[in-house]
């Protein structure tokens, strides 16, 4: 087995310099510790040269180990603490205080925990004189003393590394008890140190603030702001680890005695200048107030600090004089809590005071003032409302006072750094109650008491509200506080509970099962609760809850969440279970989630559900299998997918070794060939897991085994669905590991016999007892070998062949990844002691061959696809050097001549695949072998220059060519002298460079030249197209200069030496040109991001060194810049965005300042360019946004500073105002930061840094529709649709008012709550100007916003989060004169009222109801409509409330309203008054709940009146009406639906239910006749699990069935009638007629239709009408139809011919499921006897044509088809069914004439459609052709049809050997003419590998050589040689002749999917 190429990975890194003096320690301790070699050994290892950090980190630890268990023996510790004092303990010393050491707390604290233990050896050693238990104490103290000394010693100019190291130091000194004792000991010294130090910071940051402004701070001090937290946290330890150390001292402005503030008041100052200055990052602020708390618990008496901070004084900058002497500066009449700005300083500090200061004073009273501040109101209709209600009382405890505080926080916070903190502050104040109610839950005190009113049911039900309604935040993190808040507060209640009994928690339970089936919430919460509660509990509670679950988890955003709560739930259950329960309660949901006909649900339970659910439970396992085997339909939801669950069981049940799969081989082998075949992907996946996966890691193989995969990976490995690919290579990977594992122990017994034998000389008579038995077991391991190297070859053999030229994506793609996953499974590890090799056994199947590297270089070549073509670079890749076949330099520069050829193509697919090979051939043979290679093919090779160099500056030389041509002519260089494809493979060609090798090392000044002509080159290039794509119209532009590139083009191509014809037609040539400049931009811009970001960076300014230098990099940048800036080709500036945003990340992670301000600055030209008047740029500001974008996204921790600052700035532009001169034809300001804000928004890198800026940009979005300019208004649209959906999520289901798509109001504003008063505010503004007529342009953007909310069970009024404010606004709409504002204000009202308001407020609404106001009575009847609809027909209000008030009110509600029907002329509200007296009173869907019968009865009781009446009305009013009445359609429509739907309500005689149908099917007014179609659709077609005859109706279906035939049949009235009819006759299906004597009436039917299809090529005309003819055939061949025979076979050939004609892949979707509709219609026992042979032929031609079809369903639908047809058991896959169909045709008994047309059409699919003439004659003449036509179906691959045509032509001519001659005859003539004209192309060797490899000449190949084959096998004499020559491609070598039968076989299996 060759070895592959090692993939590239990382040397080890060496962490720190070995000092000399370390090692000669050591050999002296080696020297003289001889007893002590496992800790010289390892001390060794540590100092080796080529250790690594982790190896060392590891030798410390075996230190560490070693030393505490010989600490423990006595005998060894004199011996073990003289190596300690003498060697060890320095060495650590050393290491502790070493400056290089890694800052890795994993390092530090495995060296400080070996001198920790080394001091605990030394204090057990033997008392002598000479003897102190201190020593090692005092060794680390004086190291530490000098340590702080020297850094209290050095000045404010410490490095960050510096500061790096001391801070480390201290934290791993402070974690250790030796460490604490050594620094009490210089506490006093260490302290002061830290103040200094962090004070220093301080001051250095601060004094760059005032020199250069707070965002270049930010930028350039990362280091020191990280430094800044680190001293701080340092300090918080050192003061919290030794309290009776310090000693608080005076505070305020009081001075010691040398004049300076005492050490406690310089750090409180130092702390509150940190917090509560909004230059310093959060995690700053954030250590401050913590280190604030940590002195004031110093502080005695506690009052006094908490009167400072909290008293009267104690708001501003009075009262924290007390403890700050430089003071808060906070806006006057505002005070430090509620200062804006300041909310995340007053977090930190309430954190800290949680943190460190105990219960005790937590609980002490503390004198409070509410401030002003703290209480908002907003005045809305002359009502204030309290946003924030004020606080309890003026007097209350600290803990308390904080709670009130924290909370306030979390109502306005909208920052989401100060969101996770309140979150995070809340959970460490229920930690704090928690932990007081831990102590004493035993004890009845004040404390106790004060703590449990704490967390009273108002609060807890507060605290949920917030887990509940910020839980689904995108940012994640806020997820994880809040769930440490809810475990916290479940902790706290449970306390309670402990001790006051009852269930705390039983109303978190309740309102989460009430609460929407659609939030993730729900069942997060619920996870975290079942800790705490029984499962059985929430049965109890709700006894549908599992199979609601089931049932939501259909929706695939929902399934994930699901799907882990109730694995977990079910685990639970399992485990309450006892032996006397009921298992029907856990089985049957569970067995109908497995046959759910949701694909959803079955795969979740598949892949994720059960393997947890069943471990550890096979009784339930054989319970589930018993279920799904057994006959009982209530364990089955849909027979259809019993198989589905029944193999998903099996495949857990294997995993966790539950069943043999040799038994299920042998006894239940059925269930998994049906599985194989299946066409459900889910089901495949899961039979192949059953295959491969094992719970033992070496299970050894059956044959079997091995024959069932064969069959399953023919069918698995070409399917079209990415995600069932990953899982099959999944799968695959896993069988191959193990097939590996058991050839290894095979191979490894094996070679134990063997070597065990080699001891005998067996020929001298020597031989062991058991010779007989070893030799046995040795033919049986090799037995095992075989089998498996056999399926090894055979999957090397698969992979290969199923990648034949032309093979379709999914086939390729899978086989090239199964190729991978063969390589990936080679070098595995099997055994980390490998004791065998596998390369030495004998014929061990491998990949690597030149076969294989042919297939894959004609993959290279051909494949249209580039996935599959860098595939297959990637595998040639892992191949070793040289490649198999290309051994010879003459080969080599054959292959490289072919690539260049390609990559001067213009056409993109040419040029990429040529790149690709160069790539091969320069990374291979240049680069890795160093051999000369010339791209030109002329020069002599230069020895002075490495064959790197040579090759890339012959190169250059090319493209320097190319570019010459271009910058005079752009056109000859489009089509003689591209530039694109060279510039990509020079892109490829540096990307394989190796900089740190010593090629490029040792010619760094020739590098530093290519690097000079490389980015020359690049920008001529660049600068000779630019003109075309900066245009403001590229498309269809040519170059100002074009006039002049043709006068010159003459003496361009004489200088060139070529020749190009004259251009042709402007059209052409503006493509033409704008192609290549596109690309050359695209291809060009690449290769300067390579050079730039792949070498090492030069280490200054000046650094002249580098390949690249500082000005070659600002020149590069700059020309990306000012690209994007200019280009306005979409395609262009957006390949240009990606290679900038890789420069700039590049710089922006250098490390080095003058890198990173590159692109500050060039950010900042952008801006200037944004704010230039005379620049237009158009098409949403093309490049510039995505510019902007490439800076601030980019991957570096000064990101969230520099998009914080850079949104700012594009804030204030947006908002400044548009002068009324201003030029619109110029681009505004303004739209520019619209358009570059909308594209920072819409990325996905930056999301959760934009997150604090959306409401921001929402704010913006709704002012900019008041814009007086249409360009900001425009922009301002574009912005908020992009907010919309980044706000509220893409639409996750159809529906979109569908739960999922929505969220609770409450929700939205506890996300943005700066949007609720803006919201409101322009709401307000704008309703009053509709109430003027107008409208207001945020008028429907902010209506949208609130229609996408919805009310909630849950919904609190403990807020001013709500959304009740907006709702007496909105309902103001309703009068208004305009339709849409009407209707948008309906779906906006409906969300706004709680379902508790929701009877009360449609009361209110109806009363307003005048026939004086019809704008009004719309609206409100509007308003009424959603209400109803999202209160009652979604499911918010509760079952009692539907009861009590709804159904006893609503009803005389309406009726009072009878005059809108009766008397009312408008007949738009007439119509939407009935219409919703249909949907909520006569159907009532709402009433229906098949597990609660009480609503429906009582709405039939209380509505029956009602429901009379108005059928009574709409009956005689349809009666009355006539034509021409203005919009009378709509009430007849509505009127029409509402007689239909109430029928069985109405009380009518059952026969007149026919009658009225059969008149509304007569009706004048089509609307009429349309609805009455649908419904009668409705009511025979829908919800039907049975047949026809099932259906319970009073309508006579042949009545109905009558009356649509003639519809269809007429040519009068509205067109969609009759199609709709002919729709509706061809599902109902069955006899159209009631009696036999309308035969004739058909036969007119019938020519009707063939007449109207003949002569139409409309595609809705076929969609109808092809299925009733379907219909229509299937009734004429029934014996008693009463159409004559003879009649029935024109029409069956009449229906042949036009389904063949719509079925061609060029027709649309739709008309080709039509023609599957037809065919299933066709369906009938009699057709097939009925039927013309010649018929039946083309039909199954036609079905076999439409399973290869390019959409999945149309495939699988005639699959299925074709399953029943030929009696499979369960349906079968297409590519399966479509040979099964073609071997059954070819096998049927036909007469001469029916044989000879199927003969003739296989002939026709193996010879194909295009001759070879024509054939060859395109493939070998050269087109200038841009943009090949694409084969309109992707799925289609012509060596199947050929390979299947074959095979059936075989059968056909064994079942009829009269057709042989005939056959042969036709085949032989083909041949005669093939074989000569392909012997004749000219093509030879390589080119002709290279010539057959296309697809199609593949192909061609392929149909002479099956046609040669079947010609010798049954020509007799006839036979021929066919095609000859070695030089093919290898698979048509495989074929050729019928040689090598074994892979013609595998082609033949893969192609017909039968082994």
């Amino acid at each position: 087995m060759p070895k592959q190429a090692a993939p590239h990975g990382r040397k080890p890194v060496r962490v720190l310099h070995v000092e000399d003096r370390w090692r000669q320690s050591h050999q002296s301790a080696t020297r003289g510790y001889t007893h002590s070699t496992d800790v010289l050994e390892a001390w060794g290892n540590f100092l080796s040269d080529n250790a690594s950090q982790s190896a060392q980190v590891a030798a410390l630890r075996k230190i560490h180990h070693v030393l505490a268990k010989s600490g423990a023996n006595p005998s060894l510790e004199s011996v073990t603490s003289s190596l300690i004092h003498d060697h060890l303990l320095p060495f650590l010393l050393d290491l502790h205080f070493l400056p290089t050491l890694p800052t890795e707390s994993s390092f530090r604290s495995a060296v400080f925990s070996l001198v920790e233990l080394c001091n605990e050896i030394w204090r057990k050693g033997p008392p002598d004189g000479e003897y102190s238990p201190d020593t090692i104490e005092d060794a680390l103290h004086e190291r530490f003393t000098a340590f702080i000394s020297n850094a209290n010693s050095v000045d404010a100019s410490k490095t960050d590394l510096d500061l790096s190291h001391f801070g480390a130091v201290l934290l791993t000194t402070l974690d250790r008890p030796v460490g604490r004792i050594v620094v009490r000991r210089s506490f006093v010294l260490t302290l002061e140190t830290l103040t200094k130090t962090v004070t220093c910071i301080v001051k250095d940051i601060e004094d760059l603030n005032a020199r250069s402004g707070a965002t270049a701070a930010r930028l350039h001090l990362s280091a020191k702001f990280q430094s800044c937290s680190d001293m701080l946290k340092v300090t918080v330890g050192l003061v919290t680890k030794f309290p009776g150390e310090l000693n608080p001292g005076p505070l305020g402005n009081d001075d010691n005695e040398e004049g300076q503030p005492h050490i406690v008041q310089q750090l409180l100052d130092v702390g509150f200048g940190v917090c509560f200055s909004q230059l310093f990052l959060p995690e700053n602020r954030f250590m401050a107030g913590i280190l604030i708390a940590s002195l004031l618990d110093h502080i005695e008496p506690p009052s006094k600090w908490m009167a400072a901070l909290f008293g009267p004084d104690g708001m501003g900058k009075g009262g924290l004089s007390r403890l700050f002497s430089k003071g808060v500066h906070v806006e006057a009449g505002q005070d430090w809590v509620s200062a804006a700005g300041y909310e995340y300083s007053g977090l930190a500090i309430y954190r800290g005071i949680l943190s460190t200061i105990p219960i005790s004073k937590l609980l002490m009273e503390v004198e409070t003032v509410q401030p002003q501040s703290l209480i908002l109101t907003q005045e809305i209709d002359d009502q204030t409302i309290y946003t924030v209600p004020p606080f309890a009382s003026a007097k209350q405890s600290l803990l308390s006072m904080l709670y009130e505080r924290i909370t306030f926080i979390s109502d306005r916070a909208s920052e989401s750094s100060t969101r996770v903190l309140a979150f995070q502050t809340l959970a460490t104040w229920l930690g704090v109650v928690r932990d007081g109610l831990a102590k004493s839950i035993d004890q009845d005190d004040a404390s106790r008491t004060s703590l449990v009113a704490l967390v009273s049911p108002e609060i807890c039900q507060r605290i949920f509200a917030y887990v509940f309604d910020a839980w689904e935040d995108p940012v994640d993190v806020i997820q994880h506080k809040l769930k440490d808040v809810f475990q916290a507060l479940l902790d706290v209640l449970e306390l309670i509970r402990s001790s006051n009994g009852g269930s705390q928690s039983f109303f978190m339970v309740d309102s989460l099962i009430k609460a929407d089936w659609h939030r993730k919430v729900k069942y997060d919460l619920l996870s975290i609760l079942l800790t705490r509660i029984s499962s059985r509990e929430i049965i109890r509670m709700h006894p549908d809850f599992v199979s609601i679950c089931f049932d939501v988890m259909r929706n695939p955003m929902m399934a994930s969440r699901i799907s882990a709560f109730i694995a977990k739930f079910f685990k639970q259950a399992f485990s309450e279970r006892g032996p006397d329960d009921d298992d029907e309660w856990w089985l049957i949901p569970m067995s109908h989630a497995l046959t759910s006909d949701s694909h959803v649900v079955r795969k979740f339970m598949s892949e994720t559900m059960l393997s947890s659910i069943l471990k550890g439970q096979p009784v339930a396992a054989r319970e589930l299998l018993k279920a799904l085997s057994g006959g009982a339909n209530r364990y089955i939801a849909n027979r259809g997918y019993r198989l589905h669950g029944t193999v998903a069981v099996l495949k857990t049940s294997r995993l966790l070794d539950y069943v043999d799969i040799n038994k299920i081989l042998t006894e239940d082998r059925h269930i998994l060939d049906q599985a194989i075949s299946h066409p459900d992907l889910n089901l495949r996946v899961d039979v192949l897991a059953f295959l491969c996966e094992s719970h033992r890691a070496i299970t050894d193989f059956s044959p079997e085994e091995f024959a069932i995969l064969r069959s399953c990976l023919l069918l698995s490995l070409d399917s079209q669905s990415p995600e069932y690919r990953q899982r099959v290579y999944g799968n695959l990977q896993k069988l191959l590991r193990r097939i590996r594992r058991t050839l290894y122990a095979n191979w490894r017994d094996s070679c134990s016999r063997r070597d065990y034998l080699a001891r005998y000389n067996v020929s001298a008579g020597e031989q062991p007892s058991n010779l007989e038995q070893m030799r046995s077991e040795m033919d049986a391991i090799a037995r095992k070998m075989s089998m498996k190297q056999e399926f090894l070859q055979w999957l090397c053999d698969e992979a290969v062949t199923a990648v034949f030229p032309g093979s379709s994506f999914q086939r390729a793609n899978s086989n090239l990844q199964l190729m991978s996953t063969i390589l990936d499974s080679e070098e595995y590890e099997i055994d980390g002691n490998t004791k065998v090799d596998l390369a030495d056994m004998p014929g061990y199947p491998t990949l690597v061959t030149e076969r294989t590297v042919q297939v894959l270089l004609g993959i290279m070549f051909n494949d249209t696809y580039v996935p599959n073509r860098q595939k297959a670079f990637e595998l040639l890749m892992r191949f070793p050097v040289p490649l198999p076949g290309f051994l010879d330099k003459k080969d080599v520069r054959m292959l490289l001549m072919q690539g260049i050829a390609r990559v001067g193509s213009i056409k993109s697919m040419e040029s990429e695949a040529g790149c690709v090979i160069v790539r091969l051939v320069f990374a291979k043979y240049v680069n890795s072998l160093g051999m000369f290679l010339d791209p030109l093919g002329e020069a002599d090779i230069d020895g002075q220059r490495s064959p790197t160099a040579f090759f890339i500056g012959r190169f250059l030389e090319m493209i320097k060519r190319n570019v010459d041509v271009a910058s005079k002519n752009l056109y000859l260089c489009a089509t003689e002298y591209p530039m694109h494809g060279l510039f990509g493979a020079l892109k490829a060609i540096l990307s394989e460079v190796t900089y740190d090798s010593p090629a490029f090392t040792e010619n760094r000044k020739e590098w530093q030249e290519t690097g000079n002509t490389v980015i020359a080159l690049v920008n001529t290039a660049c600068q000779a197209v630019l003109e075309v794509c900066s245009d403001a119209s590229p498309e269809g532009n040519l170059p100002a200069s074009f006039a002049d590139m043709q006068q010159n083009m003459e003496d361009l191509i004489a200088d060139a030496g070529d020749f190009i014809a004259v251009p042709g037609e402007k059209g052409f040539e503006a493509q033409l040109i704008l192609y290549q400049c596109f690309h050359t931009i695209k291809e060009a811009t690449g290769v300067l991001e390579t050079l730039i970001c792949s070498p090492p960076l030069p280490a200054s300014k000046d650094d002249t060194s580098s390949i690249v230098r500082f000005d070659q990099i600002v020149a590069a940048g700059t020309l990306l810049k000012v690209l994007l800036g200019s280009i306005r080709h979409r395609g262009a500036f957006s390949a240009v965005h990606v290679c900038f945003s890789h420069v700039c990340t590049t710089l922006l992670s250098s490390g080095k300042d003058f890198l990173a301000d590159l692109p500050r600055g060039w950010l900042d030209d952008f801006f200037a360019q944004v704010l230039s008047s005379d620049v237009s740029v158009t098409r949403r500001s093309a490049g510039l946004p995505l510019g902007v974008l490439a800076i601030v996204a980019a991957p570096v921790p000064s990101r969230t500073i520099l998009l914080a600052t850079t949104m700012q700035r594009l804030f204030a532009i947006a908002k400044e105002a548009v002068p009324e001169s201003a030029n619109e034809g110029l681009d505004l300001p303004q739209v520019h930061a619209y358009n570059i804000i909308r594209t920072i928004v819409q990325d996905a890198e930056v999301a959760t840094e934009v997150r604090d800026h959306t409401s921001d940009a929402f704010m913006l979005s709704i002012r900019g529709f008041s814009s007086s300019k249409f360009p900001i208004r425009n922009a301002a649209a574009m912005l908020f649709t992009t907010l919309v959906t980044k706000i509220l999520g893409a639409k996750k289901s159809r529906d979109e008012m569908h739960a999922i798509n929505t969220m609770t109001a409450r929700e939205f504003f506890t996300r943005f709550p700066k949007l609720h008063p803006v919201l409101l505010e322009e709401l307000d503004c704008a309703v009053k100007l509709l109430e003027q007529n107008k409208i207001h342009p945020a008028l429907y953007p902010i209506l949208t916003i609130l229609a996408r909310l919805k009310p909630s069970v849950l919904e609190a009024t403990d807020t001013p989060l709500t959304a009740t404010p907006f709702a007496p606004i909105v309902v103001r709409c309703s009068s208004a004169s305009i339709f849409k504002a009407r209707e948008m204000a309906a779906r906006a009202y409906a969300p706004l009222v709680p379902s508790s308001e929701l009877i009360s407020t449609i009361l209110k609404l109806l009363q307003t109801l005048s026939p004086a106001r019809q704008n009004h009575l719309h609206g409100v009847l509007l308003m009424v409509q959603s209400l109803l609809r999202i209160h009652l027909a979604k499911g918010v209000a509760g079952v009692k409330l539907r009861k009590a008030d709804i159904i006893k009110v609503l009803p005389g509600a309406l009726t009072a309203l009878s005059w809108i029907f009766e008397s009312n002329p408008c007949p738009v509200t007439n119509a939407l008054f009935v219409a919703m007296l249909r949907e909520f009173i006569v159907d009532a869907q709402w009433t229906q709940d098949p597990d609660n019968t009480e609503l429906a009865q009582l709405a039939s009781s209380e509505f029956a009146r009602l429901r009379k009446t108005i059928w009574t009305h709409c009956r005689s009013s349809l009666a009355k009406s006539t034509p021409g009445q203005l919009l009378g359609f709509a009430v007849r429509r509505e009127n029409a639906l509402l007689v239909l739907h109430g029928l069985p309500t109405s009380g009518v005689d059952a026969s007149e239910w026919t009658i009225i149908a059969s008149e509304f099917l007569d009706d004048f007014d089509y609307e009429v006749q349309l609805v009455t179609l649908e419904y009668i659709a409705t009511v025979f077609l829908e919800n039907v699990d049975g047949g026809l005859e099932e259906v319970r109706s009073p309508i006579k279906l042949n009545t109905i069935k009558l009356k649509c035939m003639a519809i269809a049949s007429s040519d009068t009235g509205y067109y969609r009638v009759p199609l709709e009819a002919a729709k509706l006759l061809s599902r109902l299906g069955g006899d159209p007629t009631a009696d036999r004597q309308e035969g004739r009436f058909i036969s007119d039917l019938w020519a009707t239709l063939v007449q109207r299809m003949v002569g139409t090529s409309k595609p809705h005309v076929a969609e109808a009408v092809l299925p009733l003819l379907g219909s229509l055939v299937a009734h004429a061949t029934q014996a008693n139809s009463g159409v004559p025979r003879d009649t029935a076979k024109t029409w069956a050939q009449e229906f042949a011919t036009l389904i063949a004609v719509w079925s061609e892949d060029e027709q649309p979707l739709s008309v080709r499921e039509a023609v599957v509709d037809a065919l299933r219609n066709l369906r009938s026992t009699s057709v097939e006897t009925i039927l013309p042979e010649t018929v039946m032929v083309d039909i199954g031609m036609v079905m076999m044509k439409l399973m290869e079809d390019d959409d999945v369903d149309v495939r699988e639908d005639v699959a299925v088809m074709v399953s029943t047809l030929l009696r499979f058991e369960e349906p079968v896959t297409a590519s399966r069914c479509r040979a099964a169909l073609g071997l059954q045709l070819a096998s049927k008994p036909y007469s001469a004439v029916g044989g000879g047309h199927a003969a003739d059409r296989s002939i026709q699919m193996l010879l194909g459609k295009v001759s070879i003439e024509s054939l060859l004659e395109g493939e070998l003449r050269s087109t200038g052709t841009l943009f090949e036509k694409e084969d309109h179906n992707s799925h289609h691959e012509h060596v199947v049809d050929i390979f299947l045509a074959a095979t059936c032509l075989d059968t056909l001519l064994q079942t009829h050997p009269s057709l042989t001659t005939r056959t042969i005859s036709t085949l032989t003539s083909w041949l005669t003419d093939a074989t000569a004209r392909l012997q004749n192309t000219g093509k030879t060797g390589a080119d002709l590998v290279a010539f057959t490899s296309r697809p199609r000449v593949f192909a061609a190949y392929a149909s002479v050589a099956c046609a040669v084959n079947l010609v010798n096998k049954f020509g007799g004499e006839s036979a021929i040689g066919g095609v000859t020559g070695k030089a093919l491609h290898p698979l048509l070598e495989d074929v050729m002749d019928g040689r090598r039968e074994g892979r013609w076989g595998l082609l033949k299996a893969i192609c017909t999917s039968f082994e």
